[in-house]
């Protein structure tokens, strides 16, 4: 879940969630400056965001958690770019 970044909130909420018995609990706040318009991959292995100083891309972790791309080694810029084209089509 993503928040505009102010007092307590930092950057994108990770949350478990159980589904029988309706409960979100926070398991994790990944900082980054005001995160908005989130997108998840087609092959669902990154996750990207608009942020304030353009856009960041993070790797999803089999846990669900979320590492930060470092360019270009981690995730190449040529993924990146064309997971969000095909994520507006």
């Amino acid at each position: 879940m993503g928040t505009y970044t102010h007092e307590n909130s930092v950057g994108i909420h990770i949350y478990d969630v159980d589904v029988t018995k309706g409960y979100m609990t926070e398991r994790k706040v990944v900082p980054i400056n005001n995160p908005s318009d989130l997108v998840v991959s087609r092959n669902r292995k990154f996750l990207y965001s608009i942020a304030d100083e353009g856009v960041e891309a993070f790797k999803i972790l089999k846990d669900g958690d979320l590492t930060i791309c470092i360019f270009p080694y981690f995730c190449p810029y040529e993924i990146i770019v064309r997971e969000i084209r095909e994520s507006f089509i």
